[in-house]
């Protein structure tokens, strides 16, 4: 039986167990202690992983997870009687020192730009998951994880592995960039490059790509904006 005083990730998991599986059931079919359940309402909130897998095991991402058990009460920085400060949730959700999550866009193939340098599309409307926030990205608002498609970087970054993307940082020669061409069709979804900054000047930077090594000169009026990659850590 749900307590008021339960964890609310636990609380959160009780809502949405189907009715047809035991808690047993349900750690056996996540790979995971058949007790875990009972630890997670003694002791709080599981782990990213442990989540995660027992989503799995009943056919829900961690997207949506959040987006329809209930996880959240309302969230507000103005408190009142009913209302939960998003400073308090996330230490609430995430723990005492926990940050803010990070979103995770779509990302899809898109083909080729001037002789096989791999463009890559992202979707900055769709955010596919939210991601725990490296300290790297701590103090970037406005930072964001993608999912490496394709394998034009490699053997630096391999296809499906997720990066972490920032914004604000300053960029230096040799580091690997995001960089978003203007739009010709749509203002939701960009056309980007993952590459290696490798020279600049007033009116256009090179890129590098890895597979195949080949270098790219790009007008910087042909630019939306370019932002750093922090490092594939997610």
């Amino acid at each position: 039986m749900q307590e008021p005083s339960d964890p609310p990730v636990y609380a959160a998991l009780m809502r949405i167990k189907p009715a047809s599986l035991t808690l047993g059931g349900w750690a056996a079919a996540a790979g995971k202690p058949r007790n875990i359940f009972n630890d997670l309402r003694r002791h709080g909130n599981p782990k990213r992983d442990t989540l995660e897998a027992l989503l799995a095991a009943i056919g829900w991402t961690h997207a949506r997870f959040e987006a329809e058990a209930g996880l959240y009460p309302v969230q507000t920085e103005v408190r009142g009687a009913d209302a939960v400060g998003v400073t308090e949730l996330n230490r609430m959700v995430f723990g005492e020192q926990a940050l803010a999550p990070l979103p995770l866009y779509g990302s899809a193939e898109g083909g080729d730009l001037d002789h096989s340098f791999a463009l890559t599309e992202l979707d900055l409307s769709e955010v596919l998951d939210y991601l725990r926030r490296p300290a790297a990205l701590a103090d970037d608002q406005a930072s964001y994880a993608l999912t490496i498609v394709g394998n034009s970087m490699s053997p630096r970054f391999k296809p499906g592995e997720r990066v972490g993307v920032s914004p604000a940082a300053k960029i230096e020669i040799g580091d690997d960039v995001i960089v978003q061409l203007r739009s010709r069709d749509s203002d939701r979804v960009q056309r980007v490059l993952i590459k290696e900054l490798v020279r600049r000047n007033g009116s256009s930077i090179v890129l590098h790509q890895h597979n195949p090594p080949q270098e790219l000169r790009i007008a910087k009026s042909d630019i939306l904006a370019m932002h750093k990659v922090k490092g594939h850590f997610l």
